[in-house]
């Protein structure tokens, strides 16, 4: 399909998620649309946009500055000034640009989109990518999650569609938002090739950590923010065994923190996030992906994140924490292990994870036979049935833009 349309992905850096701006940008890239990325830089120290690729500012989180800048009258243009003068770059490039189709990351950039949409009187679509219960993130206090649910609630009337990244959550949006169209479900399942045969001791994972076949790599991928369980990980990396390695792939608030880590121990260690084309063969490497994410954060307990379906899809299985979700379809389809709190360093501020509790599981999906063609069946069910949400939306954006230009 060879969709011709001008899309604009749009996410802020107060809240948006890089990995998902990444798959969004491939997959209507495989589909034939023109795409551009622009990063809304709403922290106080950077105020401005980035028309590029986002980088390694996965996610600087709002100031306190910056919440009284966007918690004034939502529907009014009379901004402070750094907020007005935002708009206004922001609106000049908009214009320059006039996208089919904005595909907007996260509520601020919703609120963005809308208001330019409602000034310029453009025919543009706004897609709204519910990839995350925003209202609930890590990163939202209680104040915080209060805007934001105003923000969905005077905004998302005004979109044209919305995609969510599981079943689950698409149900919490539509209860809270029923004004709303209904979405279309764009999962977090990398667009790989299955076919591909996976070598676990050939990866280069694998081959940068220098171990050999019998030792076991513990792996996180992804960002390194607080609340996902990677400081407990840390404090007992002390008590690992000396064939024991635990990794740490991806970027983020806690990189340095890791570094310290690795520098002490020499069976930790902290890796560049690698290229999307190259993340399978390198999380084919782990024995285990880790999904250590706090239970007492609403979003972590309805999130299907990226490492759900990216250990599976490299036919690694995973060890994680009791979320329902996740717990749900690691057991449904028998693709790793969901341990209880004593293996993630239980609830306190200062637990420390136990890794003989991670390395007894590895030593069963060792001698579990069947492992790999569960690992398999899941992958290539959430591949039929996750990705196909996107696709759809922007089949209508292009019928759209059709009969307008005709």
């Amino acid at each position: 399909m060879a969709l011709g349309l001008k899309v604009l992905i749009v996410g802020s850096d107060a809240m948006s998620f890089n990995g998902r701006i990444v798959k969004t940008r491939h997959r209507l890239n495989a589909l034939g649309a023109d795409v551009q990325v622009m990063r809304l830089h709403l922290h106080s120290r950077a105020n401005g946009f980035r028309k590029d690729d986002p980088g390694a500012d996965l996610q600087a989180y709002a100031s306190r500055l910056v919440l009284e800048l966007l918690q004034v009258v939502p529907s009014s243009l009379a901004r402070p000034i750094a907020f007005r003068s935002l708009l206004k770059d922001v609106f000049r490039h908009f214009n320059a640009v006039l996208p089919d189709a904005l595909h907007v990351m996260d509520p601020y950039a919703l609120k963005v989109a809308v208001l330019w949409k409602r000034q310029s009187g453009a025919d543009t679509a706004i897609i709204f990518d519910a990839c995350e219960w925003f209202p609930g993130t890590a990163a939202a206090d209680a104040a915080t999650g209060r805007y934001i649910q105003a923000l969905l609630s005077e905004f998302g009337p005004e979109l044209s569609a919305w995609v969510c990244s599981s079943e689950a959550l698409s149900k919490l949006y539509t209860d809270s938002y029923p004004e709303w169209p209904s979405p279309y479900l764009f999962g977090n399942v990398p667009d790989w090739d299955l076919s591909r045969p996976v070598q676990r001791t050939a990866s280069p994972l694998r081959k940068t950590l220098g171990v050999v076949p019998e030792d076991i790599v513990l792996l996180f991928s992804g960002a390194f923010n607080r609340c996902r369980g990677i400081e407990a990980l840390l404090r007992g990396a002390s008590d690992l065994q000396p064939h024991t390695h635990l990794a740490f792939m991806g970027y983020g608030p806690l990189t340095d923190e890791i570094q310290s880590y690795a520098n002490a121990h020499s069976n930790v260690h902290l890796i560049d996030a690698v290229a999307p084309t190259e993340l399978q063969a390198w999380l084919s490497g782990a024995d285990a992906g880790l999904i250590p994410y706090q239970t007492d954060i609403a979003n972590h307990r309805i999130a299907t994140p990226n490492k759900l379906y990216e250990f599976p899809c490299a036919g690694v299985p995973l060890l994680s924490r009791d979320l329902p979700i996740i717990h749900n379809t690691i057991i449904t389809h028998g693709i790793g292990s969901v341990l209880d709190e004593p293996a993630w360093g239980g609830d306190t501020s200062d637990g420390a994870a136990d890794f003989s509790i991670m390395t007894a599981r590895i030593r069963s999906f060792r001698r579990d036979e069947d492992l790999d063609r569960r690992l398999f069946d899941f992958s290539r069910i959430s591949h039929d049935r996750l990705l196909g949400g996107l696709d759809a939306v922007y089949s209508g954006a292009e019928n759209r833009t059709s009969s307008q230009q005709s």
